[in-house]
């Protein structure tokens, strides 16, 4: 099933409380270039706590693409040069990842990307720590790595690595 409806119903039920077009937070993003944004929905995570009374952690953006077969991007974005303290990282994507599910309403989709955009250097223990089974995050009872690329990364290096 193509996401078209989906990314439709949530621009129509979320425009006014927490839709951004962009995926830029303190001086990191992940770029958009090459997107067609009447395809997709940008979800800002701060605005979505607001406005839906979430309490749980949530990430920057939760984006939600129609473009070809569809896909869920997932990301929490992190400027500075110190590493990020891991755990409440992974509970924030862990958090994105849930709400993606409810935004979905039951559509099952295959390509989801849980991405930690960082500027900084990555201790080798936190590269590590990103692959062990305890840090692995799951969406749509399937589990995976989160992602780690650096601030200023196009979005389609990692939902288009091929191209």
């Amino acid at each position: 099933m193509t996401l078209a409806p989906v990314v439709n119903r949530l621009r129509q039920e979320h425009r006014h409380c927490c839709l951004t077009t962009n995926c830029r937070e303190k001086g990191c993003f992940i770029g958009l270039r090459g997107f067609n944004g009447s395809l997709m929905v940008i979800v800002h995570g701060g605005r979505y706590q607001k406005a839906h009374r979430f309490s749980d952690r949530l990430s920057d953006r939760i984006i939600i693409s129609s473009e070809n077969e569809g896909f869920i991007g997932v990301v929490e974005l992190k400027s500075g040069t110190s590493s990020p303290k891991l755990q409440p990282v992974i509970n924030q994507i862990r958090g994105g990842l849930q709400v993606a599910e409810q935004l979905l309403d039951g559509i099952l989709i295959d390509q989801w990307h849980p991405i930690l955009a960082f500027s900084g250097n990555v201790r080798p223990e936190m590269a590590a720590a990103l692959r062990a089974k305890e840090n692995l995050v799951r969406f749509q009872e399937r589990g995976g790595q989160v992602i780690r690329r650096d601030c200023n990364t196009e979005l389609a290096e990692v939902v288009r690595p091929d191209t």
